[in-house]
């Protein structure tokens, strides 16, 4: 019978514990990404289903019975959205906490030549080093071009977070408050690139959102901050 050395034994016992601690430290760090995939997943479709079943974003209003058509939205209407909402998110289905665009595309047959496809949200969303999570919904709905003309299709959101999304949201928030806000609102928050205003746009690297109001033309390094924000003779203050 072999028995093996003391440096051997020593060796595995070693390895074993390796093993161990990086199933426990690793554990913490899977349950939050889950927790984070979940969360986005919950919110990509609580949106998805209000842009397409409330009558004050997409869904079709009946006169008959005074009601909407769930899922069921007009060209006339994806083309307003389109139109109206190319770089924002529409107002009927407004997040201050993430980001997120929309493309809504016809069932396209191989025979087919004039499928439709719409766009609406944000363009840009946090660059490398300052995104937290992504997640992609899809959920069926028709289009209406005449009552004798419905066709399929499928509406696909894509939800970010991430420090640009919570930074416009956070100022496009002061924006929607304005004077009733109160003198100045913070918030803490770290960001990997440079955060750029100007006009009313944020950036943050080459990543760009919108907002809702004009701001000072301002600077600020990447790093830990608590941006501060106040409204006045109708623009955003920012500091930080």
């Amino acid at each position: 019978m072999s028995f093996l050395s003391k440096p051997v034994m020593l060796v595995l016992t070693i390895a074993v514990l390796i093993v161990l601690l990086q199933t426990v430290w690793s554990t913490p760090a899977k349950d939050k990404e889950q927790e984070l995939t979940l969360r986005l997943m919950a919110k990509a479709s609580e949106i998805l289903d209000v842009l397409l079943s409330s009558e004050d974003c997409l869904a079709m209003r009946t006169n008959i019975t005074e009601s909407a058509y769930a899922y069921v939205a007009s060209k006339e209407k994806l083309d307003d959205f389109a139109s109206r909402y190319a770089s924002r998110e529409p107002d009927c289905a407004r997040n201050f906490e993430y980001g997120y665009s929309v493309a809504v595309e016809e069932y396209c047959p191989p025979e087919a030549s004039d499928c439709l496809r719409w766009s609406f949200g944000s363009p840009d969303f946090s660059p490398a080093g300052d995104a937290i999570g992504r997640q992609t919904r899809t959920l069926p709905v028709g289009i209406l071009h005449s009552r004798k003309d419905i066709r399929v299709g499928k509406a696909t959101i894509t939800l970010t977070d991430g420090a640009l999304e919570r930074i416009a949201g956070f100022l496009d928030k002061a924006c929607m408050l304005g004077p009733s806000g109160g003198a100045e609102q913070s918030m803490k928050i770290t960001f990997a690139n440079e955060l750029r205003l100007s006009g009313g746009t944020v950036c943050l690297g080459n990543a760009c959102r919108k907002l809702d109001c004009p701001t000072e033309e301002k600077s600020i390094p990447s790093g830990s901050h608590n941006l501060r924000v106040a409204y006045a003779r109708g623009q955003l203050e920012v500091s930080g």
